[in-house]
């Protein structure tokens, strides 16, 4: 594939920035509609990010109202499941899978099993980490690579997913700071898609899409040693950003120290900066790799995506499998650069 002839190249310049386009998105072959026209169309009014009620579970000193921890951040010699704790993960209580080994039950008809559980993000009743600072995400993400490393060494989850709900529009069912993690006995149908499709085009298309955003710097939010952060050519939702190595890299959970910290402040930057623009704003987070035992495993590269949660997603968007994004991404990142003084 000649670069010139992409549509990351055809679409580097908007004809109108209210003009809607059709982009397709190189890593998965979908298509978005960017429709900016569409933001000014009236909307019902969100009352609240989320409901606040009753006693919450994963404040400090409710340790007894979760199921015992699985592994916490605390300091030497302070007991499991007492209250001196920076981050600790403990299993849902309302899990969507259950342990065992995977059980073939008919052709397409398996039994759930795996691990659900949640990543506690701090001890104070808070909806989002941010204001804890960079160090604390650190923590938090550090803590989850661990477990996730642990869990991908097992053939028996063929997938393991780490994911944040954030706010009732994003599917979050209780206000303190979360994260949440879910193993499954299958490959989900899209991840193998996109490794089939790197197969078929004979190159990584996350690898294509950062080397042209480090050249032409349109969509460029901040940058790190190893990592770039970038709101991607077919965003599907508005001011969405993903945070990619620069280098390809199948598997997160086996980086470093210092890789971690440099996506810990990259992720801290962009949502403190879209908190600064947006308020307190639903959002999805969601760290994607490469199955670790998939015959094509190599062929992926990990990707964290900031998924703001602006837009309700209906009937069209069902019918077509087709988001339509009120934002532009160029106008997406100008904003979040200016934000962070990087313009």
């Amino acid at each position: 594939m000649v670069e010139s002839e992409t549509p990351l190249a055809r679409g580097s310049l908007r004809v109108s920035p209210e003009l809607p386009e059709m982009r397709q998105d190189q890593v998965e072959g979908r298509w978005v509609l960017i429709s900016p026209g569409r933001a000014s169309r009236p909307m019902p009014h969100e009352s609240s990010f989320l409901a606040d009620e009753g006693t919450c579970p994963f404040c400090q000193g409710n340790e007894s109202l979760t199921p015992p921890e699985v592994m916490a951040v605390r300091p030497a010699g302070a007991p499991a499941n007492g209250p001196d704790w920076t981050v600790r993960i403990v299993p849902n209580r309302y899990p969507a899978v259950m342990p065992g080994q995977p059980v073939l039950i008919s052709p397409g008809q398996v039994g759930a099993v795996g691990v659900h559980e949640v990543v506690v993000e701090c001890p104070g009743h808070v909806p989002t980490a941010t204001s804890l600072g960079p160090t604390h995400l650190e923590s938090v993400l550090g803590l989850a690579r661990d477990r996730v490393a642990t869990l991908s060494s097992d053939p028996s989850h063929a997938w393991v997913q780490l994911f944040k709900n954030a706010g009732a529009a994003a599917g979050a069912s209780l206000f303190h700071a979360h994260m949440q993690i879910l193993t499954v006995p299958e490959v989900p149908h899209r991840i193998e898609a996109m490794l089939q499709r790197v197969e078929s085009v004979g190159h990584c298309p996350v690898c294509e899409q950062i080397r042209w955003e480090l050249e032409k710097k349109i969509r460029i939010v901040g940058e790190r040693e190893g990592l770039i952060a970038f709101c991607p050519f077919a965003s599907g939702f508005p001011h969405e950003v993903w945070i990619c190595p620069t280098a390809h890299q199948p598997h997160w959970e086996g980086m470093p120290s210092k890789l971690l910290d440099g996506l810990s402040r990259l992720l801290w930057e962009v949502l403190y900066s879209l908190e600064k623009r947006l308020g307190l704003f639903p959002h999805n987070l969601v760290m994607q790799g490469s199955p670790r035992f998939h015959p094509l495993a190599n062929h992926g590269h990990w990707m964290l995506r900031i998924l703001p949660r602006l837009n309700g997603i209906a009937g069209f968007e069902w019918g077509t499998g087709m988001l339509i994004n009120t934002v532009a991404p160029e106008a997406a990142a100008e904003g979040i650069r200016t934000l962070l003084g990087n313009s």
